[in-house]
């Protein structure tokens, strides 16, 4: 058996998108053109979970879970979907910061398959 499945992609934006510009880090999910489109479920509406992870404790992830409408693809991308203001440039700086560590940040995006 051979299992196929979207093609999905994510997009961070440090500096901040849209009404996050110069403010806020931007998170958002897509979903792209593949090969196996054919087989899938259109339109795509499973649950996307976003995550800013705490490099200190693990205790203070940023977290945002939505579910997109996203039509089959015509394009090699669709829009992407998520968080213009997911977190504060703010949250960033500063000794207390703990989503940044030898200026890496981490990033978890989820997607709950449980029902394709």
């Amino acid at each position: 058996m051979v299992l196929v499945g979207y093609k999905m992609f994510g997009r961070v934006y440090l500096d901040g998108d849209g009404s996050g510009k110069s403010s806020h880090v931007s998170l958002y999910f897509g979903v792209a053109s593949g090969n196996f489109d054919v087989l899938r479920r259109w339109p795509f509406r499973q649950r996307v979970t976003l995550t800013l992870l705490d490099q200190v404790s693990g205790r203070q992830n940023v977290t945002d879970e939505f579910r997109p409408d996203v039509p089959r693809p015509t394009s090699d991308t669709n829009s992407a979907s998520g968080f213009p203001r997911f977190v504060a440039l703010s949250a960033l700086e500063g000794p207390e910061n703990v989503f940044v560590r030898d200026d890496t940040i981490f990033v978890r995006i989820v997607v709950d398959c449980r029902d394709i």
